[in-house]
């Protein structure tokens, strides 16, 4: 395997207002899963769960964790679970996924995308490596 990369769920896989998967993440996570290792780390409970597996997603993650509140110690666990050298993190969120990754040393996609799209960086561990607005630039920022 090439890697790890985490993914959020909510506002960056699903977009919650069309109730579907953002254009491209269906190919993404076929593509990928096939040479990284992809985990879920998200808020959420059984009913976000249950929205996984029915969404038909789940068989693409070796890991998924869903809570009430993502630490930073998630994303560190995570990478440590997996011995991943080459961990990358996937968010919708400046104040949530990706100070939480950038804190655990991950390399950060920013999904500027809906809702938080304007929470821009105020500080130095808030700025994402990489902004993308849809899944299919990532393929320009992650080999396959």
């Amino acid at each position: 395997m090439k890697g790890l990369i985490i993914v959020d769920f909510n506002r960056t896989l699903y977009n919650t207002e069309s109730n579907s998967l953002f254009a491209g993440v269906q190919e993404f996570l076929a593509d990928y899963s096939q040479q990284y290792i992809l985990a879920l780390i998200g808020k959420g409970d059984d009913k976000r769960a249950h929205l996984i597996d029915e969404l038909n997603i789940k068989k693409y993650f070796k890991y998924v964790l869903l809570k009430e509140e993502k630490e930073e110690s998630d994303f560190r666990e995570c990478v440590k679970r997996f011995g991943a050298h080459n961990a990358w993190s996937i968010g919708d969120r400046i104040k949530k996924e990706i100070v939480l990754s950038n804190r655990a040393g991950l390399k950060t996609i920013w999904f500027r995308n809906g809702k938080f799209a304007s929470e821009l960086p105020e500080k130095a561990k808030e700025q994402p490596t990489f902004v993308v607005r849809s899944f299919h630039e990532i393929r320009s920022i992650i080999s396959l």
